[in-house]
């Protein structure tokens, strides 16, 4: 993730901007944690698909 600010900080965007660039990616960073988790549970694979997808969606706002 340093590798990853250091490019960002790089970018003539203003400072706000790429923080809040920074908090995106690390939202679907943890997004695709608890979707691998979620999906490796047993049980009821409609429902684990149907809470990756809410999940993503949501992290991604």
């Amino acid at each position: 993730m340093d590798a990853f600010r250091d490019l960002i900080d790089k970018t003539s965007w203003p400072h706000w901007r790429k923080d809040e660039f920074v908090r995106a990616v690390e939202a679907l960073a943890e997004a695709q944690l608890v979707t691998e988790a979620a999906i490796a549970l047993p049980g009821d694979a409609g429902f684990r698909e149907r809470f990756a997808a809410a999940f993503i969606v949501f992290a991604k706002c």
